[in-house]
């Protein structure tokens, strides 16, 4: 959105399944998008997205299993931290 609110664009984003789930966005110094959530697919997993300030994407990653990120931060040498659970044992 601008800074009137009004809509630049929208993208409907998908990791593997209709059970995605978004916790967290920010954006590097480039203008950068990053999402960070799960995805279920028989277990939980972990996934990060980083897309272009178009909404094309980048890449996506994703982090183990039984897991679910919960928040996205970066710092401002564009390092990416990602917070979450695991529900099973290490």
């Amino acid at each position: 959105m601008s800074s009137n609110l009004t809509l630049l664009w929208n993208k409907s984003v998908s990791f593997n399944s209709s059970t995605d789930e978004a916790y967290g966005i920010v954006l590097d110094s480039s203008g950068n998008i990053y999402i960070g959530g799960h995805t279920y697919i028989n277990t939980y997993i972990s996934m990060i997205g980083k897309y272009d300030s178009s909404g094309t994407a980048i890449w996506q990653y994703s982090i183990g299993t039984c897991c679910r990120a919960r928040d996205i931060a970066i710092d401002s040498s564009d390092n990416v931290y990602v917070t979450g659970n695991e529900s099973s044992d290490l």
